[in-house]
C-alpha cells in the first residue's frame, strides 16, 4: 500500500477506514463506548480514590442535609394506655371460665377494630377539650391486638408528650363505657365483657419523630451513594485509556509491558540499569522475542496513534535495552516532519535518513554513536527537501537499507511517526519485521487508540503487542 502525498493530519485513518477524520467513526466510537463501560471493581476503587474529596464532601452535606431537617421537624410524642378483656359474670365452673375466655377471644378483634371510632374520639376530645376534629384524632391513635391475648393497646401520637399521654388514657376511660353500652342488652343490667386498664399511659420522656440517629446516618449513606456514582461517572467520562487492562481490552493486544516514563528524563542511562523502568523494558525486549517465536525478528517499529504517546521514549528505551543485552543496535528516527531521537540523545539532526535514502551517503557517515559504551547507533531523520520525503519513502532505498543492516548483524528499532498524524508511517511500518504499539495512560483517548488498531489490521501489520506508559 503506497500513501498519498502530503496527506493531512487524520487523513490516513480516513481513508483506511472511511469514517470522518476527528471523529473516530461510528464503529470505533461504539467499540470505545464499549470497552469504556466495563468498570471493574479495580476501576471503580480507583474511580473513588481519584475522586475521593467529591464522595467525602456529598456524604457531609447529605449527613448535615438530614440533620437540618430532623431540626425543622415538630416533635412526634407517642403514648401507649394496655387494657385487657375479660368475661364479666361468676364463673361456677372450669367450662363456665373456658367458655367465657372463648368469648372475648372470639369478641377482641372486632373490639380493635371499633375501638378507635368517632363516638370514643368524639367523647376524648369533649372531655379534653381537644384543639381536634374527631378525624384529625382518629389519624393518630393506633389499636393494636396480640394472637391468644385478651390484651389491648392504644397508641397515641401528639406533637405534645403530656397531651398524649392525657389522650391516651382518655381512651382507658372512654372505651371501657363505650364497650359497657354496646354490650348490655335492655333486659339485662350487666355487660359480659369487662374492659380494665392494666398499665395506664405515662409521658414520653422522648419523641419517636423525628430520629436524629437514624436521619443522619440515612443522610450520610444517601450522600456517599451519590458521591460513588458521581465518582464512576465522572471517572467513566473521561475518555482517555484508564490502564494497561483497558488498553488490552481497546485493542485485544497482549501486553508488552507497562513501563513508568518520566518524560524530563525520559532515557534510562546507567544510573537507572537497575530500576524497575529497566525491568520494565527488559521484559518488553523478552515479551516481544516470545511473540515473535518462529519469525524473523531483526527489526521493530515502534508507532504510537497521536503525538505524546511516549512512542520515541519507549523506542529509545528499547534500543538502549537490546544494546545493553550485547547486541548491536541501530535506533532509525523515521519522523522527517518532528524530529524526537536526537533530542533525546543530545547529538544535532545532521546527516542521516534522507541523505542515505536520496544520495546514498554512507552509513558511517549518517550514524552516530549515542552511547560511548555501547553499539548503539542512532540514524536521525535528515532534512529532506521541500515535499520530498514522500517520495523518498516511495522508493525501494528503505528497504535496501534495512536488509543492509540485517546483513550486518545490527539489530533495528525504528521511530515511525503517529500512526494517525502522517501516511508516512505505513511504508516504514512495512520495512520492519515487526510493530509494537504505544500508548499512554492517562492521555491517550480510547477512540484515537482503536482507531490505530483498525489502521494496523488493515495494513496486516505484525503486531507484537502495546506498551502501556505511566507517568
Amino acid at each position: 500500500m503506497k500513501p498519498s502525498g502530503g496527506s493531512a493530519p487524520g487523513g490516513l485513518f480516513s481513508r483506511l477506514t472511511g469514517f470522518p477524520a476527528g471523529t473516530g467513526g461510528d464503529g470505533v466510537a461504539a467499540l470505545s463506548k464499549r470497552q469504556w463501560t466495563r468498570l471493574t471493581a479495580a476501576h471503580q476503587v480507583r474511580a473513588v480514590v481519584a475522586h475521593r474529596w467529591a464522595v467525602v464532601v456529598l456524604a457531609l452535606l447529605g449527613a448535615a442535609g438530614a440533620g437540618a431537617v430532623t431540626l425543622a421537624q415538630t416533635p412526634v410524642y407517642s403514648s401507649t394506655v394496655q387494657l385487657v378483656l375479660t368475661a364479666n359474670y361468676p364463673a361456677k365452673d372450669i367450662d363456665q371460665v373456658s367458655r367465657g375466655s372463648n368469648y372475648v377471644l372470639q369478641r377482641i378483634n372486632t373490639y380493635a377494630t371499633i375501638a378507635n371510632n368517632s363516638g370514643v374520639a368524639k367523647a376524648v376530645i369533649d372531655k379534653l377539650g381537644l384543639p381536634y376534629s374527631g378525624e384529625q384524632l382518629m389519624a393518630n391513635v393506633t389499636v393494636t391486638t396480640h394472637a391468644g391475648s385478651t390484651a389491648m393497646e392504644i397508641s397515641v401520637r401528639d406533637t405534645s408528650a403530656q397531651r398524649a399521654s392525657d389522650i391516651a388514657n382518655a381512651y382507658g376511660a372512654e372505651f371501657p363505657a363505650f364497650v359497657g353500652k354496646l354490650e348490655t342488652p335492655d333486659y339485662v343490667d350487666t355487660a359480659p365483657i369487662r374492659v380494665s386498664v392494666t398499665t395506664p399511659a405515662t409521658v414520653p420522656a422522648a419523641p419517636v419523630s423525628p430520629d436524629p440517629v437514624a436521619n443522619v446516618a440515612l443522610g450520610l449513606l444517601a450522600g456517599l451513594g451519590c458521591g460513588l456514582v458521581l465518582a464512576a461517572v465522572r471517572y467513566a467520562r473521561v475518555r482517555t485509556v484508564r490502564d494497561e487492562r483497558h488498553a488490552t481490552e481497546i485493542t485485544g493486544l497482549s501486553l508488552l509491558g507497562a513501563p513508568a516514563v518520566d518524560r524530563a528524563a525520559p532515557l534510562l542511562g546507567a544510573d537507572r540499569a537497575a530500576t524497575p523502568a529497566a525491568e520494565a523494558f527488559r521484559q518488553i525486549r523478552t515479551n516481544a522475542r516470545l511473540r515473535a517465536a518462529g519469525q524473523r525478528l531483526t527489526s521493530i517499529a515502534v508507532v504510537g496513534s497521536v503525538p505524546g504517546d511516549d512512542a520515541a521514549a519507549v523506542a529509545a528505551n528499547l534500543a538502549l535495552t537490546w544494546a545493553r543485552a550485547g547486541d548491536t543496535v541501530v535506533l532509525i528516527d523515521g519522523d522527517f516532519r518532528d524530529p524526537s531521537l536526537p533530542g533525546l540523545f543530545g547529538v544535532p539532526n545532521g546527516t542521516g535518513l534522507a541523505d542515505m535514502l536520496s544520495a546514498g551517503t554512507p552509513a558511517n557517515h549518517a550514524l552516530q554513536q549515542v552511547q560511548p559504551e555501547l553499539q548503539l547507533f542512532l540514524l536521525a531523520p535528515g532534512t529532506p527537501m521541500p515535499g520530498s520525503a514522500e517520495r523518498l519513502l516511495r522508493t525501494n532505498e528503505l528497504t535496501k537499507l534495512m536488509e543492509s543492516f540485517r546483513r550486518d548483524g545490527a539489530f533495528v528499532v525504528l521511530l515511525a511517526p503517529p500512526l494517525l498524524a502522517n501516511a508516512d508511517t505505513l511504508v516504514l511500518l512495512s520495512a520492519t519485521d515487526a510493530v509494537a504499539a504505544t500508548t499512554r495512560v492517562g492521555f491517550t483517548h480510547s477512540d484515537r487508540l482503536a482507531a490505530a488498531l483498525q489502521v494496523l489490521q488493515a495494513i496486516r501489520a505484525n503486531v507484537l503487542g502495546i506498551v502501556a506508559t505511566r507517568p
